[in-house]
Order: structure tokens, then C-alpha cells, then sequence
């Protein structure tokens, strides 16, 4: 007998999990054109609570992405389905009654199930005898075509249930790459900020240079300079170290410079 015959639902089966191949593929893409929407080596100018909150939306898609793998995976990986499954299963066993699978004499799968035992029975106790033969063989093709149609309506259950998790998973996905991207523009909208106060430098600037001194030390430091075009004779030179005094900007007289030869 053909394997169709045998397992006449096989192609369904195989169908369902094709079109979850492409979803994959759809995901995958989709997945990727987002994160590539954000740079994340942006993150590395975040600090304090911003930062937290970044690294948790980011933990969050990455499980997300885990779990949607984890649900796909449930559909692709081929199991067997079983009679106790099917037994044990109201909705498919209604569903396979309500089909033209079964004999037309055999109200429903219990029945079919217990005229295969007793033709099992007989066939082991007349071996010789074909009519039984032929009665047992007739209802174990029965009973594989009942579990061959509820292991695709089994299949198209978890086909369904993943894609709703898929939909629920990229939804998430979609909001945490759009709240990094959020934190890192709000980052640098907080940096760009311009805020109105006092600066009080001291007499002689003596505040300004003791300040800077306790924070850097006294120098000489590394450092880049770009001259300024509206303050002639005037430098802004950017400090290369020490460790927290790195990237800080001060504008100062040029004679405080030395070029390096």
C-alpha cells in the first residue's frame, strides 16, 4: 500500500509546516530590519537610569526572539502522534467522528478501537482464518487513517497557537527596539539641552582653575585644540585624560599651549 494511502494527511502536515518556514523567514527579515533601525553602539554614551532601562529592553528582546525560535520550533520538529493522544483528546475525537474517515457501522473511535481488538483476537487465536485477517487489517487502516487527520488537526492547533505567540512576541520586539531607540534620542536631547544659570569662576578665575585642578590634576595634559574663529589668540582644547576630565572642552588663551613639535 502507498504511503498516501497509509497516511493520507501527510501532505497537510508537510503544507503547515512549509508555510512556517516562510513565517520564519518573514520573522527573521523583519526582526533584522528593525534592529538594524537602532545602534545600539549608542548605548555605550548611556549611563545611570536611561542605561538600566536600555539593557532591560534589550534583555526583553532578545527573549522575545527566544521564544518566538521556541514556539516555531514546536511546529517544524516532527513528533508522532498516538492513539492515547487522540483518546485522550475530546475535540479530536469529535472532530474525527464528525469526518467520513471512520466505517460507516462504527459510531465513533472507541468503537473502532475495540472492534480492532476483537478482530486482533481472533486473527490470534484462528491464524488461518482470512476473514479475520481481513477484518483486522481493514480496521487498522481505519484507525491509521483517524489518527493520520487528528494529528493534522493537532498540527493546525499548534500552528495557530504559535502564530498568535509569534504575533504577541514581535509586537513586544517592535515596542522594546522602539523604547531603546527612545532612550538613546532622549539621551542626546538631554545633552544638547541648554540650561540657564550662574558661573561663578572666583577672583582672578582662582575658583575656575582650583576647581578644575582638584577634578584633573595640574598637568601638563594631552590634549586637541581647534582655534576659535570669533576669539582670536583663543583655543578650545579637548582633554584626553585623566580618566573622568576625559573629553572635557575648555576655551583658554593660546600662550597656555604648546604645540607639539
Amino acid at each position: 500500500m502507498s504511503e498516501q494511502a497509509l497516511d493520507p494527511f501527510a501532505d497537510g502536515r508537510t503544507s503547515l509546516r512549509d508555510t512556517v518556514k516562510w513565517l520564519v523567514g518573514i520573522a527573521s527579515g523583519l526582526g533584522a530590519a528593525l534592529a538594524a533601525g537602532v545602534s545600539f553602539s549608542a548605548l555605550a554614551s548611556l549611563d545611570g537610569t536611561l542605561l538600566q532601562i536600555a539593557m532591560a529592553l534589550g534583555a526583553l528582546s532578545l527573549l522575545a526572539v527566544l521564544l518566538s525560535i521556541r514556539e516555531l520550533l514546536k511546529v517544524l520538529l516532527v513528533k508522532p502522534f498516538t492513539i492515547k493522544q487522540l483518546s485522550a483528546s475530546d475535540r479530536l475525537k469529535a472532530a474525527i467522528e464528525d469526518s467520513s474517515v471512520l466505517p460507516y457501522d462504527v459510531e465513533n473511535f472507541a468503537a473502532l478501537l475495540r472492534l480492532k481488538d476483537e478482530y486482533a483476537k481472533a486473527v490470534k487465536s484462528q491464524p488461518a482464518n482470512q476473514t479475520a485477517r481481513d477484518n483486522l487489517k481493514a480496521a487498522s487502516d481505519a484507525v491509521g487513517k483517524a489518527l493520520s487527520l487528528a494529528s493534522f488537526y493537532d498540527l493546525s492547533d499548534t500552528v495557530n497557537e504559535a502564530l498568535t505567540s509569534l504575533f504577541v512576541f514581535s509586537v513586544i520586539l517592535v515596542l522594546c527596539v522602539g523604547g531603546i531607540g527612545f532612550t538613546v534620542g532622549l539621551d542626546k536631547t538631554s545633552d544638547r539641552k541648554n540650561i540657564s544659570t550662574a558661573f561663578s569662576p572666583g577672583d582672578d578665575w582662582r575658583q575656575f582653575s582650583v576647581a578644575l585642578s582638584e577634578r584633573c590634576g595640574v598637568g601638563p595634559f594631552q590634549v586637541t585644540a581647534n582655534s576659535i574663529d570669533l576669539f582670536p589668540h583663543w583655543v578650545r582644547v579637548t582633554l584626553s585624560g585623566p580618566g573622568q576630565c576625559a573629553g572635557v572642552s575648555v576655551d583658554v588663551p593660546d600662550a597656555l599651549v604648546a604645540a607639539r613639535p
